[in-house]
């Protein structure tokens, strides 16, 4: 080969070397580019992936146990330390400390009603005065009053009921369970005053006013005056807090089935859950009469007529049962935060947060707030949907906790 053949190869291949080095250099840059910019794509594909807390209240030394909602948008919380006003930025506006751990629902009257872990009934003011003490000492509460226009209901923990008139300092009327060695004319209701047990069932208010209480085995039927209609023992297990839908039915569950009570007292059917599968807090009724109840990892929808629409399992751990908003979404609180569902049961979003320990109450302005961690209030904003205007969206019926089915949204 050629002096000049030789020359013109070398040139040939530093070219080609060139070129290589060219292309790998272009593609060096291209992933160094790519990979700067991944944060920035993370960041922005979280920021879109759904609500989030706006801010969390807390008090030293608190322990939160209610959320309710004013019609002012102000919200309450019920806890060891009384019951505190929050304003809709977060900020406090008063406290109110009476009795131990309360739970609390809103009256017609405006005025804010409370059960006492203690057995304390007591009433507040919008001021934040505590201005109604009927001095009852009576056993502890584990849920907040049912509220009418005429009358507030208390459900202590061993399943006896009391009604009060607003501002009266004696009971309009009482319905016992026995107590061996008390014998009493208001001693009506099956079952025993057994010292112990814990019901957190609330009574349900129909639009006659009308009174459903599920307790220890029983679903009672109450007149408006107190007086007993009907009991029917439903299951061996204890039940739950209680969901009415449009035609009357009482929905409830013992843990391992859900149950549909019919207003004349007939079991109208059983749905017998998988294992886990049911059931955290009430069931929730939306506008066509689908129930939805929570298990410990599952959401399960029936129809009216009890038989399955779907169930889906979930990574979350759920802490509440179902709240049901007018735009279908399902929310329920878990231990890492808030979870909403799709009306088919598909993941929507998670406003992650300590875990939420309470159903969420839901504003006008679809603003959601509970209990989270225990310590903290937390608000999750973004949501811009309200709660469903049906027949029982959510546990004690709305954000109020009325338990009536007659309240407004």
């Amino acid at each position: 080969m050629t002096r000049n053949a030789i020359r013109g190869n070398l040139v040939n291949q530093t070219k080609a070397i060139w070129a290589i080095s060219g292309v790998l250099l272009a593609i060096t840059l291209f992933y160094m580019c790519k990979k700067k910019a991944a944060p920035a794509l993370a960041s922005a594909t979280t920021a879109a992936s759904g609500p989030s807390v706006a801010w969390k209240f807390q008090n030293d030394r608190t322990t939160f146990a209610t959320i309710t909602l004013g019609p002012d948008g102000t919200i309450y919380a019920g806890s060891n330390q009384g019951v505190f006003a929050i304003s809709p930025d977060g900020k406090l506006k008063w406290q109110a400390q009476y009795g131990g751990i309360s739970y609390t629902a809103l009256g017609s009257d405006g005025m804010l009603y409370a059960a006492s872990m203690y057995g304390l009934p007591f009433g507040v003011s919008p001021d934040g005065s505590v201005s109604w003490k009927p001095g009852y000492g009576l056993i502890g509460f584990h849920a907040p009053p049912a509220t009418s226009t005429g009358k507030i209901l208390y459900a202590n923990t061993t399943s006896d009921l009391y009604a009060f008139e607003p501002g009266a300092t004696t009971a309009l009327w009482s319905q016992n369970t026995f107590r061996g060695g008390a014998l009493s004319p208001n001693s009506s209701l099956p079952g025993t005053a057994t010292v112990g047990q814990n019901s957190a069932a609330s009574p349900v208010i129909y639009s006659d006013d009308s009174i459903a209480l599920p307790r220890q085995h029983w679903v009672t039927m109450f007149g408006s005056d107190g007086t007993p209609a009907w009991s029917v023992e439903v299951t061996p297990g204890d039940l739950g807090a209680a969901a009415l839908g449009e035609d009357g039915t009482v929905y409830t569950s013992d843990g391992g089935a859900v149950y549909a009570v019919d207003r004349d007292g007939s079991i109208g059917w059983k749905y017998p859950a998988a294992a886990g599968t049911c059931c955290v807090g009430s069931p929730a009724t939306d506008m066509d009469g689908t129930i939805y109840f929570a298990g410990s990892r599952s959401l399960t929808a029936l129809g009216r007529d009890g038989r399955l629409k779907w169930s889906v399992s979930s990574k979350h751990a759920f802490e509440t049962g179902p709240a049901l908003v007018a735009d279908g979404s399902i929310y329920i609180g878990a231990t890492d935060g808030l979870v909403a569902f799709e009306p088919d049961g598909s993941e929507k979003w998670v406003a992650a947060s300590p875990n939420s320990l309470t159903t969420p109450a839901i504003s006008a302005d679809g603003t959601a707030y509970y209990v989270c961690g225990y310590i903290w209030v937390c608000a999750v904003r973004g949501i811009n949907s309200p709660l469903m205007k049906s027949s029982w969206p959510r546990i004690y019926h709305d954000s109020a906790n009325t338990g009536n089915i007659l309240t407004q949204f």
